[in-house]
């Protein structure tokens, strides 16, 4: 019985650690992609109220998803260096608006 209870409590623990628990509540802006640098691994977004920032993309966003003038949220690491333009880097990317096909 023991054994029973220690396998479940291990599995509780182990699934709690797998799930991405830092990407809670709204995005931390709005916007749409104005550049892409696949070199670097992020993306030129113009959000109405933080201007420019160059964000840098995690391991896990797909860069083959995102094209230029797709409206995207990102929840952001941290704060946004105030440079110009700023620079962040992504916890996620999502795509809110797919680039229309002309």
């Amino acid at each position: 019985m023991k054994k029973y209870i220690v396998l479940l409590l291990f599995s509780f623990i182990l699934f709690g650690c797998t799930q991405k628990s830092d990407v809670k509540g709204e995005a931390d802006m709005k916007g749409s992609i104005l550049e892409i640098d696949k070199d670097a691994r992020r993306i030129l977004v113009e959000d109405n109220e933080k201007g420019l920032v160059w964000v840098t993309l995690n391991e896990t966003d797909n860069m083959k998803e995102l094209q230029v003038y797709q409206e995207v949220a990102i929840w952001i690491e941290g704060a946004i260096a105030e440079s110009y333009p700023g620079q962040a880097k992504a916890l996620h990317v999502e795509i809110i608006q797919p680039k229309e096909v002309e």
